[in-house]
């Protein structure tokens, strides 16, 4: 990043990050590319260094930077290993991010503490064998019985969606709603807890999720 000016402390970050990612990751990248397996010291060392934590706010655990501060950590892992900067960007930003600036104070304070700590992943439930990532054309359907929502379809490639860590998994959820005038469609997401891993790619946990259906 020699193009940008970058702050003391930016740079003090990129210079923190890039020894992390030399003297930890390096050294194991090839053996876990080879093995398609996540090293879990890995993403636990990146929450203690406070890599989960870099663009939300220090009142939930964060270290009050912003998203151009997880640019530079995201950066320094990709030099030496894809698969570490990817479990990093999918686990703060389609992970945290979402509860971060829609979900309610309970739910903030019930998920985000563990997730800025490194101490547990998220992902987004997105993909599908039929859809693929078009959001607007997902088939997987949410529906409320009594207190459970019953979640049914399938999702496949989703990252961080089957490690040992892995706490929730927003998912959008299609919802039809009348008016007095017209009949509407709106989206919005469902949390739910990770269910069976089915498949890995690589080191970067990519996994295929089947609800059919799943009770939350």
């Amino acid at each position: 990043m020699g193009h940008f000016n970058l702050s003391e402390e930016e740079s003090a970050l990129a210079g923190m990050v890039r020894e992390f990612a030399e003297g930890v990751v390096a050294p194991q990248a090839y053996e876990a590319d080879r093995t398609h397996t996540l090293n879990m010291d890995v993403v636990a060392g990146m929450g203690e260094i406070g890599l989960f934590g870099l663009p939300f706010s220090e009142e939930y655990g964060g270290q009050g930077g912003d998203y151009f501060a997880l640019c530079i950590a995201l950066e320094a892992l990709g030099r030496v290993d894809q698969s570490i900067a990817i479990t990093l960007e999918a686990g703060v930003s389609l992970g945290a991010m979402p509860i971060y600036r829609f979900g309610n104070e309970d739910q903030k304070a019930e998920y985000l503490p563990d997730l800025l700590a490194g101490r547990a992943l998220a992902g987004f439930g997105l993909t599908e064998p039929e859809a693929g990532s078009d959001a607007g054309a997902t088939r997987t359907t949410a529906r409320l019985e009594g207190d459970e929502w019953v979640i049914n379809g399938s999702k496949q490639f989703i990252t961080n969606s089957g490690t040992p860590i892995t706490r929730l998994l927003p998912r959008r959820r299609s919802q039809v709603r009348r008016t007095a005038a017209k009949r509407s469609r709106r989206s919005s997401c469902r949390m739910a807890p990770r269910l069976h891993r089915r498949a890995s790619v690589r080191q970067a946990w990519l996994a295929h999720l089947r609800h059919t259906p799943a009770y939350l």
